[in-house]
């Protein structure tokens, strides 16, 4: 896995929080009080990746559109892929949602994408998450946590080697994988599978407990962690 074989590309699909003007008419109580919370954006997650950004030298893609509009990250079929004050409008309106929002997203990610494909270059894509430390009374029992397809050999290859340089320089933490989601549920790297050949792409999802980043210095922390422990992974 050598640095020139492998072309480090970064995405954050829930950076932010932020309402389009347009729509914020339709923005119900209930999305109003979760607005600040995780349902309302990965917090943290996109000041890691910008970290991420700044030490790799590389691409980072990423919205600052809160996913209680349209999730980025879910195929626009997923019945979620709308908040609840959007589930409900007309046809036309989630289309103009996501002629907005959703296509431009993805149409870059991936126009980007094909272009190192068509180099015969190698792509490493980590999308970059956070997860609520508790969720519906459960505490979820993990520090990080990466999300692949097992059946991808070169995703569970990164997976194993990232994973392992993980513990080693943070044996403190859990690890988990494929926690607290599957790496072949619906997602814009499952998405992105289907687009690339898996000796040409490798997708894995990055998910970070909140707990350790709701500030700064933890933010920093953790992504001193990924970068110490990817580093050696391109080497």
């Amino acid at each position: 896995m050598a640095k020139q074989a492998w072309k480090i590309i970064l995405s954050c699909e829930h950076g932010g929080n932020k309402i389009p003007s347009p729509w914020r008419k339709h923005f119900c109580t209930e999305d109003r009080a979760d607005i600040d919370t995780h349902r309302g954006w990965d917090i943290g997650a996109l000041a890691i990746a910008r970290l991420l950004q700044k030490q790799f030298d590389c691409e980072l893609y990423f919205s600052t559109t809160t996913r209680l509009l349209v999730d980025l990250n879910r195929s626009p079929q997923h019945p979620h892929c709308f908040g609840i004050s959007y589930r409900e409008l007309s046809p036309e309106d989630k289309l103009a949602i996501l002629t907005e929002h959703y296509f431009p997203y993805r149409e870059a990610v991936s126009a980007a994408l094909e272009k190192l494909h068509k180099k015969k270059q190698k792509i490493l894509h980590v999308s970059v998450h956070s997860f609520t430390p508790v969720l519906r009374g459960e505490v979820r029992k993990a520090d990080v946590a990466l999300l692949y397809d097992p059946k991808r050999k070169q995703e569970k290859l990164w997976a194993d080697r990232w994973l392992e340089q993980m513990r080693h320089t943070e044996p403190q933490f859990r690890y988990r994988r494929n926690y607290p989601y599957l790496g072949t549920a619906d997602a814009f790297t499952t998405a992105l599978r289907r687009q690339f050949p898996e000796n040409a792409y490798a997708g894995l999802e990055v998910e970070v407990n909140q707990k350790h980043i709701d500030s700064l210095v933890g933010q920093r922390a953790i992504a001193k962690l990924l970068i110490d422990s990817l580093a050696p992974c391109l080497e």
